[in-house]
């Protein structure tokens, strides 16, 4: 019997179908457990349990999508009090059950580059190239989609500018030129 497992966050398993769902449907047996917002610990963890509940064998197929690594998991073991004031997240679990909760700063950096290279002779080069980067260095993974982007444009970019040459000296040519090394 063809089996598929499939995991991941909400490219997996979403309100309408997914890449995973038509995948399911040349299998025998198809089990789906992405959820949504899962960070890559959270998959990892339903990959062990989905195994030690079926087994996987050498038939079977699995599935795994990883997501950003900028999402954090956490795992509960008692009932914490969950209200809309306190996780105004879209990407927190609204459960007060045990289990995985899950936050992620979704944009945690950004960069820019621009390169433009010049062959002015054979084997020679000279490269301008162009850097900016933003990068959040804070531990705030609870915030929303909307803050998260609007910290990270907040914070300054750091700029980086290089120039680079690379001349190509053919000493057989300079010693043609010069006479050196011609037998008399």
């Amino acid at each position: 019997m063809k089996r598929l497992f499939a995991f991941g966050c909400s490219f997996t398993n979403y309100a309408w179908p997914s890449y995973a769902d038509f995948l399911g449907c040349e299998f025998d047996k198809y089990e789906n457990w992405g959820f949504p917002g899962f960070g890559n610990r959270a998959i990892a963890e339903r990959v062990a349990e989905c195994h030690a509940k079926n087994n996987f064998n050498k038939d079977d197929t699995v599935l795994v999508q990883w997501t950003s690594h900028t999402r954090n998991d956490f795992h509960t073991f008692k009932e914490i009090e969950y209200s809309k004031d306190k996780f105004t997240h879209g990407w927190f679990r609204p459960t007060n059950k045990i289990g995985w909760k899950t936050q992620g700063n979704i944009f945690g950096s950004g960069n820019l580059e621009l390169n433009y290279e010049w062959w002015f002779s054979p084997g020679s080069t000279l490269t301008v190239q162009y850097k900016n980067q933003i990068f959040n260095r804070d531990n705030k993974s609870g915030i929303n989609y909307y803050e998260s982007l609007k910290e990270l444009f907040e914070i300054p970019v750091e700029h980086q500018f290089s120039l680079r040459v690379n001349y190509l000296i053919d000493y057989n040519k300079l010693r043609r030129k010069r006479g050196m090394g011609q037998s008399k």
